[in-house]
This record gives structure tokens, C-alpha cells and sequence, in this order.
């Protein structure tokens, strides 16, 4: 009695699960070899090089900061005004007019210096801007650039990783 074998009433027969099981492999073969198909495909597509970021040209940046700079216009001397001899304003119009019109006419003069100066400092300013959003432009296309390659060398393993996956099922079912 101790040499008697487990009966086979609670459990299916061998061939009964062969049958079964060969049922499903082409199935199972067909789904797999779709899926590799797929991967394969996806692994092409993510394969194709990514366009590297074209550098700029910043010369023509540059060549309107020149152009800013060569055209400063060096401020005159400042020429003191003359003196006056009269305290009164009424004697100074009447016996110094020539002086006091010189006088207005430097004043007047020292404005349009100061505003060509300041229209000259915001041209600088607008030259100098345009220069440094050409680099950061440039600096964000190339940081854009390298999350691509990065994003792409992530998205080429993990489809590797799936096709390997794939063959070593496909081995799996050759193997009886």
C-alpha cells in the first residue's frame, strides 16, 4: 500500500493539458511576433538622429554693437560760461546780451549732449540686449537638444529591453 500511486482523479491528464496548451501557443506566437514587429518598427523611428541645434551667427549682433560704438559722438569740452559783470538781471539783458546769448546757447547745447548721450547709452543698452538673447537663445536650443538626445537614448533602451524580452518568449515557446 505505501508503493500505491497518487490517484489522477483530482487532477487533469497530461494529455488533456498538452492539447490544450499547443491550442494556444500559435496564438500566443502570432501576439508575439506582432509585438516584435512593433518593437522593431518603434526601434527605427527612435533610431533617426535628432537635428542638432544650428549655431548662430552673433556677428550680426556684434556688428550692430560696432556700429553703436563707432558712432558715439565724443562730448565737447565743457567751456565755462562767461562771467557776467551786472548781479541785475534787467542791466545783464541790456548791457551783456551778447554774453548771456552765449550763455543760453551752451546751455542748450550741453542738453543735446546729454540727450544724445542718453539716446546713445539706450542703443548700447538695446545692442548689448539683443547680443545676450542671442546666446540664450542659443543656450536653451542646445540644453532643448541634449534633453532630446537624452530622452532618445532612454526611449532606444527601454525598446531594447522590450525586444529582448519578446525574443527570449519567443525561445521559450520554440522549446517543447
Amino acid at each position: 500500500m505505501l508503493n500505491r500511486q497518487p490517484s489522477n482523479r483530482y487532477r487533469l491528464p497530461q494529455s488533456r493539458k498538452l492539447n490544450q496548451w499547443n491550442r494556444d501557443r500559435p496564438q500566443e506566437r502570432a501576439a508575439l511576433l506582432a509585438k516584435k514587429r512593433q518593437l522593431e518598427i518603434s526601434l527605427q523611428q527612435a533610431s533617426l538622429p535628432i537635428a542638432s541645434p544650428v549655431k548662430p551667427n552673433f556677428e550680426l549682433q556684434s556688428l550692430a554693437l560696432q556700429q553703436v560704438k563707432l558712432g558715439l559722438t565724443p562730448s565737447k569740452v565743457n567751456v565755462t560760461p562767461p562771467t557776467l559783470n551786472f548781479i541785475d538781471p534787467q542791466l545783464q539783458q541790456v548791457f551783456e546780451a551778447d554774453k548771456l546769448a552765449e550763455v543760453n546757447r551752451l546751455k542748450q547745447e550741453q542738453a543735446k549732449q546729454q540727450q544724445e548721450a542718453k539716446k546713445q547709452q539706450i542703443e548700447i543698452e538695446t545692442a548689448l540686449a539683443r547680443l545676450e538673447e542671442a546666446k540664450a537663445q542659443y543656450q536653451s536650443s542646445v540644453t532643448s537638444y541634449q534633453q532630446s538626445v537624452e530622452r532618445q537614448r532612454l526611449e532606444l533602451t527601454s525598446l531594447r529591453t522590450q525586444l529582448a524580452e519578446v525574443d527570449s518568449q519567443l525561445k521559450g515557446l520554440g522549446e517543447v
